[in-house]
């Protein structure tokens, strides 16, 4: 019998109809674009939602029985002790050698170590301190930055991205804090909501981003998505654009305001530098000694990202002020009575003032553009949007970087002494609203370059120029 020659084998792709769902030919996804959005989900799994994002992940972030809960609650407090003691150490370490170097007048026992450790480690939470008949409000950001990382670090090594153990951390965290200010006699009547608050807020995102970084379950951008399409299904009116528009202008004015602090933190590097001399003449007039000294420039670290919000202040515009008689700021100068700290000589001197300071505020514009060309970036990746979808964003771009920019400067600023020093940083709300306008004339400026084609036009009207 003649004998029949096979058939050479094919492709198949997801888009033949010759596949059936129980072929047992493996197939071959047809290439997609890079700019796409979907992703291709199983057949049997839904394409939306924080459910289907676990089965297309294979991430789970739910444990069940009643050991697995056992491990998310010692978990969960194992966080908060990292979260509360690290810190405590570390602040315990400088105070303790601030107090040694100190004169033997001032008190250096155990006591009065654990007494100033213990205020610094609450004000750095948030709590307004009593002491010599003045509540202290300004809040050393250093030591708040320093539990933030902790428990980010604490959390991503062994917390679940899930409701139970993240709650639970958080609660736990802001009872530590609550009953700490109780406790202490230094906290001023009727403030220990705010430390609670506070704390609350710095173990939630310290908690939440390590143990959603920890790839145990949905990333942070993940539940994102997840939440925008389960807001859509609900609330239809809404709609995918407007939505969008929300999601991406945020994270455009978030873009704006870390360029500002990266700008505004090689600004106090350079007012350091710049200032040196007035440094070392402020340690000649204490004359703390050499380990004093180190140690004082160390406990002085508490207060750097303090200045790093006032230099944002300063390029944005409105400028900062040390007391109610001073002003720093692009336009003017205005120094007033200082206290004698080495911190002193990092301020911007008479000079920073003068005719090219005053264009500082257009270093804002420029990171606005930055921000809008990352803005036409995002919508041109997910394929394009409407103009209402378009013009959200822009608008909540202006908008999130004011904000940011308010609850900046508002952590920044406070009472840091008796008189003059009741009032230290910049006017909150000017500054908020400075920078949402710069921001938002540098994304309109990005965003209009690419609807306009004014890039191309150039490239076209150049090179019919002759050479």
């Amino acid at each position: 019998m003649p004998t029949r020659r096979a058939d050479p084998p094919r492709l198949l792709h997801h888009h033949d109809p010759a596949v059936r769902d129980d072929c047992p030919v493996s197939s071959t996804t047809p290439t997609r674009s890079p700019r796409a959005r979907t992703i291709d989900a199983e057949p049997d799994a839904p394409r939306r939602g924080l459910r289907g994002l676990r089965r297309r992940t294979g991430r789970t972030d739910d444990g069940s029985g009643r050991g697995a809960r056992t491990q998310q609650v010692v978990a969960a407090v194992g966080v908060v002790v990292q979260t509360v003691v690290l810190p405590l150490v570390v602040v315990a370490v400088v105070v303790g050698a601030v107090l040694v170097a100190s004169p033997p007048s001032s008190g250096s026992g155990w006591g009065r170590t654990a007494q100033v450790t213990g205020a610094v480690w609450l004000a750095a939470q948030g709590v307004p301190l009593v002491t010599g008949g003045v509540t202290l409000t300004i809040v050393p950001l250093g030591v708040t930055a320093l539990s933030l990382l902790v428990g980010y670090r604490a959390a991503r090594r062994t917390l679940r991205p899930s409701a139970l153990p993240l709650l639970l951390a958080v609660v736990l965290y802001t009872g530590v804090v609550a009953g700490a200010s109780l406790l202490t006699t230094a906290v001023a009547p009727g403030a220990v909501w705010r430390g609670a608050v506070g704390a609350a807020l710095l173990a939630a995102t310290a908690f939440t981003l390590g143990s959603s970084a920890s790839g145990r379950g949905p990333t942070v951008g993940e539940r994102a998505l997840a939440a925008q399409d389960a807001v859509l299904r609900r609330v239809r009116w809404i709609g995918a654009p407007w939505f969008d528009g929300l999601r991406r202008g945020f994270v455009a004015g978030l873009v704006a305001v870390l360029l500002l602090v990266a700008v505004a933190g090689l600004l106090v590097v350079v007012w350091a530098v710049s200032g040196r001399s007035t440094v070392a003449d402020v340690l000649r007039l204490l004359d703390p000694g050499v380990v004093g000294g180190g140690v004082l420039a160390v406990a002085q670290l508490a207060l750097v990202p303090n200045l790093v919000a006032w230099a944002a202040a300063w390029v944005v515009g409105p400028g900062f002020g040390i007391g109610t008689d001073s002003l720093y700021a692009t336009t003017a100068h205005v120094e007033g009575a200082l206290p004698a700290l080495p911190v002193v000589g990092v301020l911007p001197g008479a000079g920073w003032t003068n005719d090219v300071s005053v264009l500082a505020p257009l270093v804002v514009v420029v990171l606005g553009v930055v921000a809008g060309g990352f803005l036409w970036r995002s919508h041109a990746y997910a394929g394009g949007t409407s103009w209402s979808g378009l013009v959200v964003s822009v608008v909540v771009a202006a908008a999130t970087a004011g904000l940011l920019v308010v609850g900046l400067e508002g952590l920044a600023n406070g009472a840091a002494g008796p008189g003059v020093l009741v009032q230290v940083g910049a006017d909150a709300w000017r500054t908020g609203a400075w920078a949402a306008a710069e921001v938002g004339v540098g994304v309109v400026l990005a965003v209009g370059w690419r609807l306009l084609g004014i890039g191309p036009w150039l490239r076209r009207t150049l090179g019919r120029q002759p050479a």
